[in-house]
């Protein structure tokens, strides 16, 4: 019921079934100085030296949309 049109500019938008504009995301950054001037203002010094570490556990997709909505209310 969902519908998609591409538009003259050769942009798609998106309606609900009941046909309601479906608002654009937030842009994300550009990548690399974009990004890293986002982290340092939000206090991550990320770089080559930052060490990541993962045990190959599967996403768990209700924490992760759990803090996405508590970040979308503050």
């Amino acid at each position: 019921g969902f519908d998609v049109q591409l538009n003259a500019t050769g942009d798609l938008s998106f309606y609900t079934p009941e046909g309601e504009d479906i608002p654009r995301a937030m842009q994300l950054p550009t990548p690399d100085r974009e990004l890293e001037a986002l982290n340092r203002q939000l206090g991550l010094e990320i770089d080559s030296n930052t060490v990541f570490s993962w045990n190959g556990d599967t996403m768990d997709y209700g924490m992760a949309i759990d803090g996405l909505e508590q970040h979308r209310w503050h």
